[in-house]
């Protein structure tokens, strides 16, 4: 019975003091979102023309909202290499 009063105490004097929680945002950070535009390939010379005017229009449409940034595929590629290559380093070292 003394238990049960102990533990009846302590919750209700938790409860009593707990106020509620208020969070206030005063301010926002927007950074631009990576990208990387895909290469298109056409099956004839000037589909491949028209391929680069398209990748072209959407990269410009993109950093011209200026919620977007663009990375280079070819960094990206290297780094997905890179990532694979160290990951079937150490597999290989299990």
């Amino acid at each position: 019975m003394r238990t049960f009063l102990v533990i009846i105490f302590i919750s209700l004097t938790s409860l009593a003091g707990a106020a509620p929680l208020r969070i206030t945002i005063t301010e926002g950070v927007v950074e631009p979102l990576p990208y990387a535009a895909p290469a298109f390939i056409g099956e004839t010379g000037a589909s491949n023309d028209l391929a680069i005017k398209i990748t072209e229009l959407i990269k410009s449409d993109l950093l011209s909202t200026g919620l977007f940034r663009e990375v280079l595929s070819r960094l990206i590629y290297l780094a997905s290499i890179t990532l694979l290559l160290l990951f079937n380093t150490r597999i290989g070292k299990l």
